[in-house]
């Protein structure tokens, strides 16, 4: 059975808003996506080091990375655990395995909440291509109407 269209008149005003409206989402998602990027990234650089630490034997000089290109040299305590942070900068010792577990977990959250939100990204972006394709088909006809209104027009003889 053959889909029925329905036809929906929107005046141009209307559909500028819609277009500005759309960007201004489209702004506020790829603030999100990059927000969601960089906790990914952390969580998966934090992820590989305790990995690392876990390979690492008791005294073992290691470089740690600050931040900024700088490094400091510092030498492995505990290799089966890692300090993490609660609120108010306290912070408590988690077997390393318990941390990998608890990481892994929010990097397959993080990767999905990324996804989702690639997703509606893409979806936002095609509506405004879509909107403006519309605008555009919208100002040619105007023109186009302009154009044979006044080729229409009855001319002055003199």
């Amino acid at each position: 059975m053959p889909e029925k269209r329905k036809e929906v008149k929107v005046s141009a005003q209307q559909l500028i808003e819609t277009y500005r409206s759309d960007q201004l989402k489209l702004d506020k998602i790829q603030r999100r996506q990059q927000s969601l990027q960089q906790i990914l990234n952390e969580m998966l650089v934090a992820y590989e080091s305790i990995e690392e630490i876990k390979k690492a034997k008791k005294d073992e000089n290691v470089m740690v990375s600050l931040g900024a290109g700088v490094y400091a040299e510092a030498k492995i305590a505990k290799t089966n655990s890692v300090k993490s942070s609660l609120a108010g900068n306290v912070l408590v010792d988690n077997p390393a395995s318990k941390v990998l577990s608890e990481l892994k977990d929010g990097i397959e959250k993080a990767k999905k909440d990324l996804a989702a939100v690639q997703l509606e990204g893409r979806k936002t972006e095609q509506n405004i291509q879509g909107i403006a394709t519309l605008l555009q088909q919208g100002q040619r006809a105007v023109q186009q109407a302009r154009k044979d209104t006044s080729n229409t027009e009855p001319s002055s003889v003199s």
